[in-house]
């Protein structure tokens, strides 16, 4: 454990775990920065204990994956002789990494397959299946392979595959809800010397005109027609995956076109003969949408549409950036660069650890992924409450959390759009399948075919 810090923390290895989380235990910064050979708050007890001091406890510690504990351990005995400026090329990690789990690759295609074996040395269990081979499948294509026997499982299915392979009688289904939230995002500022500074010029600076814009979507056609199933209005931004710690009470954004266009009527937005409102000075405006081309909903180019024709209805003007759906790794380049020429952005973030922290964090002034770039005393107030010593209250803690979710609601700069399941596809040959928690960190060494 001591000398995975040591390969997180240290400059030479560039890595991406390196954040405030790690920076949190006793001695990091002063071996990140070359004041101390070894990191002074990792106490190594014997081979099987080893005891982490942090500067300061946070009630977010308890969740897994919260990333204050490093998840993956790296093998010093193995690797302790590369130095760290030569590990991430070395072969040791590129081309024979050593495994500790169930089963080892074989076998690799990059980009396309690849073939695992039983591991040896696993301290579990023996596998019940001899190979595992994994082959990377285009979505478009995916059902028709199922439907040909060409494979028994069918990870991360999405929806768009789902609706055609629920019917098939050879697989079964099994999902549940995911930690995700869809949501459309409105740009008002920009990131300057590591702060969110909230000083763009542009019409969705105005909570009335955000407000109005959330009531005049219909999420709920919207999930049911492109969702298959598997998608469903969101109340906020935090998933109820999360169980308790979504207020259920908060009701989102429901379709209300009669209250969106209250809104902008009371704002001072005048609607014009063409259809379409001015801004409260007279002057005509149009917004800029920046969304994927992908094949979830919200890069569908016909659901894009009902966007647009949602907000036609209320008289914002709203075009798509450059006249067409982004390519993806354009789309995230120019949401994570403080790209120029938008106002208004589709899009959604999987959520992998404690809420608090996850979520709402991403909207701290300092955070480089609140990409809208607002700031306001209150939302941090509320956000920092979040992490402090009265939150290892956890009644407290939710408490708070819910004023957060009602404020985000009520301010705009985020409006939830939807949740959904995860879904996963098994052959009805396979036995000892579960996406229980307790049951799904043994599945690959549990999992058999039927005799």
């Amino acid at each position: 454990m001591a000398y995975t810090y040591e390969v997180v923390a240290n400059p030479a290895t560039n890595s991406g775990y390196y954040d405030d989380k790690v920076r949190d235990v006793v001695g990091v910064e002063e071996y990140h920065d070359g004041k101390a050979d070894k990191i002074s708050g990792i106490e190594v007890k014997d081979e099987k204990t080893c005891v982490l001091h942090f500067k300061e406890m946070r009630p977010e510690m308890e969740f897994v994956n919260s990333g204050y504990i490093i998840g993956k351990v790296m093998p010093y005995h193995y690797l302790k002789d590369v130095p760290f400026d030569k590990l991430v090329a070395s072969d040791k990690l590129q081309k024979d990494p050593l495994f500790y789990g169930p089963f080892k690759i074989k076998n690799m295609v990059k980009g396309e397959s690849i073939e695992w074996v039983p591991n040896k040395y696993y301290g579990g269990k023996k596998p019940n299946l001899s190979k595992i081979t994994i082959e990377m499948v285009d979505p478009g294509h995916a059902a028709a392979a199922m439907q040909a026997n060409k494979y028994d499982v069918l990870l991360n299915e999405g929806p768009s595959v789902y609706s055609k392979m629920k019917k098939m009688s050879q697989y079964v289904v099994l999902g549940k809800k995911e930690q995700f939230y869809a949501y459309v995002g409105f740009k008002v500022g920009h990131f300057k010397n590591g702060v969110n500074v909230m000083d763009r010029k542009t019409p969705v600076q105005d909570r009335a005109l955000r407000q109005a814009m959330g009531y005049a979507l219909n999420m709920d056609q919207i999930t049911k027609k492109f969702g298959h199933g598997l998608e469903y209005r969101a109340n906020t931004i935090v998933p109820d995956a999360f169980g308790r710690y979504n207020d259920h009470k908060q009701k989102g954004y429901p379709l209300d076109l009669k209250k969106a266009n209250k809104l902008l009527d009371k704002a001072g937005y005048k609607m014009q003969k063409d259809g379409y409102r001015t801004l409260p000075n007279g002057k005509p405006f149009t917004l800029r949408l920046l969304a994927p081309a992908s094949s979830s909903s919200s890069g569908n180019r016909t659901s894009v549409e009902m966007y647009l024709q949602q907000w036609k209805k209320i008289g914002v003007r709203v075009k798509l950036k450059n006249d067409r759906l982004q390519e993806f790794n354009s789309y995230i380049e120019q949401l994570t660069n403080d790209g120029k020429g938008y106002d208004v952005w589709l899009s959604a973030w999987t959520v992998t650890s404690a809420p608090t922290a996850s979520i709402a964090g991403t909207y701290l002034p300092n955070n480089p992924y609140n990409l809208g770039h607002f700031v306001t005393k209150e939302n941090t107030k509320l956000v920092e409450s979040l992490s402090s010593k009265e939150a290892f209250n956890t009644d407290y803690q939710i408490k708070q959390f819910y004023k957060w979710q009602a404020y985000m609601n009520k301010e705009a700069y985020i409006v939830p759009r939807y949740f959904e399941y995860e879904t996963y596809v098994f052959n009805k040959k396979l036995t000892n399948v579960s996406l229980d928690p307790t049951k799904s960190q043994t599945l690959w060494e549990d999992i058999a075919f039927t005799k």
